[in-house]
């Protein structure tokens, strides 16, 4: 197949902006804004304003100075995108499939407890502090809870103590790699893992006290909410990444099999 043909063949849901984009567009507003003015006033007082006579040395003093400064910030930026930000690029690309894999599968223990109160676990589900409320009052916390097929949890303290450890084992692993992560899924995940910490558990397998059960409604809303979070920051941050990696895939593995 002729190289014509495989960009034809290739299907453009995979189609993802190059590395060198994401990490263009990566760089923070702050930083961009000032490259922006700093290579606009290179070119203005190169091409332009130099061809006219200061009015004072003092001005032209503040002229030269101002010039130096554009350039620092214009050199500095392109220092710092070559050196670091497309290094970085390059680190969250390879790590990606790990950190949307491990991200994925707590957000799929988490759906349990939506799925188990009977709520609708969709993302786009629209649910309140009173879904929740409604739901933990019909809720007997000694009831056994099973999630997969051959997983089940004698009530829900056990239940909420291993989605606690699993919590806690997915911010610990995503924090040694954080350098590659999303700084928002970081900020809501320690959000989730501190309500689960805050959860009054006695030992493993003893159930709720009453009072502390009703109670539960607002913990189940906050670890929704910040789930949902994640999930949104998740597309965000790492939607072009995985597209990159299935279009490297198809053009090594697919297409030289297509005939």
């Amino acid at each position: 197949m002729s190289k014509p043909e495989q960009k034809r063949a290739m299907p453009k849901g995979l189609k993802a902006k190059s590395l060198t984009y994401t990490a263009l567009i990566g760089i923070s507003r702050v930083v961009k804004t000032a490259f922006i003015i700093a290579s606009c006033s290179i070119l203005l007082i190169e091409l332009v304003l130099v061809r006219f006579a200061a009015p004072t040395f003092f001005i032209y003093s503040l002229g030269t100075i101002y010039l130096k400064g554009c350039y620092a910030v214009f050199g500095s930026v392109i220092f710092y995108f070559i050196n670091i930000q497309i290094p970085k690029e390059k680190k969250k690309f390879k790590s990606s499939l790990y950190v949307t894999n491990r991200i994925t599968k707590l957000i799929i223990n988490l759906d349990f407890i939506q799925d188990r109160l009977e709520l609708d676990r969709h993302p786009k589900a629209k649910l309140n502090l009173e879904s929740f409320t409604n739901a933990v009052a019909k809720t007997d916390p000694d009831q056994s809870v099973q999630t997969f097929v051959d997983t089940n949890f004698k009530n829900w303290a056990e239940f909420l103590e291993f989605l606690k450890q699993e919590s806690n084992s997915t911010l610990k692993d995503l924090l040694l790699i954080q350098d590659v992560v999303d700084s928002d899924i970081l900020e809501y995940l320690i959000k989730i893992e501190n309500i689960f910490n805050l959860m009054t558990f006695y030992e493993i397998g003893v159930s709720f006290h009453p009072a502390r059960w009703k109670m539960m409604n607002i913990d189940f809303h906050g670890i929704w909410y910040n789930k949902i979070k994640v999930q949104k920051a998740l597309a965000k941050s790492y939607t072009n990444t995985l597209k990159q990696h299935h279009e490297k895939h198809y053009k090594e593995q697919v297409l030289p099999n297509l005939k």
